[in-house]
């Protein structure tokens, strides 16, 4: 046992060594949080998309996935250190994929809205996107938004899009496809007259079909965010980190002009 100073000396190195040992630890370790850790351990961050979405994420003529999405779910999982794994499914099973941890996260043009904020983690804008109305060229003439009340109208199910229409338009009128290719067909074949759509996809979608246009001014205004299970703060805050990042050295304005020349 030590006595008097040398007992006082001991116990303040005590101390010092336990300060020093917890300024070392991680936030995964401290929170309980190990989001990040695990999936650095597991080499890969398994991420969830809704392809094809204009040149939001689509396969190549090798069918590859390419995408703004696809570069920069690589351009996060290169710096976290991991390999990517990409699962398809429709729209509307990606949020129940992430919250059952089927996957660690969505990158699928995917609207930040308060209402999602309630029930995902949502990680800062990295796209600013909004809703438009497409039309087949005959019939242009469709005032937006008032001339769709009456309007048979196609949506994506799940969607923003979704959303917008069945508060506007009676929903007898509104057909909530469950994939872009039924969507797109649905109006093509005259079984609708107009769908609601990011402005992203539109962009793309009349690229492709030149019997298509975009009719009116933008709906809203809507910002993509990465999403992930409420809790996983760790995985988040390093998500955060990676697109400050792409902003701050103009990678992601690099990837956008990339896939929207």
């Amino acid at each position: 046992m030590f006595s008097g100073k040398y007992e006082v000396f001991a116990v303040c190195i005590g101390l010092l060594v336990l300060l020093v040992i917890s300024g070392c630890t991680t936030t995964d370790t401290v929170t309980g949080d190990t989001s990040l850790s695990d999936i650095k351990a597991r080499g890969k961050l398994v991420v969830g998309a809704d392809i094809p979405y204009g040149v939001m994420e689509f396969f190549d003529e090798s069918g590859n996935p390419v995408g703004i999405d696809v570069d920069i779910a690589k351009e996060i999982t290169s710096k976290i250190g991991v390999e990517l794994e990409l699962k398809t499914m429709p729209f509307d099973d990606l949020f129940g994929a992430v919250k059952n941890e089927e996957v660690d996260v969505v990158i699928s043009a995917i609207t930040i809205t308060p209402e999602r904020q309630e029930e995902m983690l949502f990680s800062i804008p990295y796209f600013d996107a909004g809703l438009v109305v497409v039309v087949v060229s005959d019939k242009k003439d469709i005032n937006v938004p008032e001339g769709l009340k009456d309007k048979k109208v196609g949506v994506l199910k799940g969607t923003t899009g979704e959303d917008f229409a069945l508060e506007y338009i009676d929903p007898s009128l509104v057909t909530s496809h469950i994939t872009n290719e039924e969507r797109k067909q649905a109006l093509l074949n005259g079984e609708t007259d107009a769908i609601v759509i990011d402005y992203i996809a539109a962009i793309d979608l009349i690229k492709e079909y030149s019997s298509l246009e975009i009719v009116g001014e933008p709906l809203n205004q809507e910002f993509y965010g990465i999403v992930t299970k409420i809790g996983n703060n760790a995985l988040m805050d390093e998500i955060n980190k990676i697109l400050r990042e792409l902003k701050r050295t103009g990678r992601i304005d690099e990837i956008k002009t990339k896939w929207m020349q």
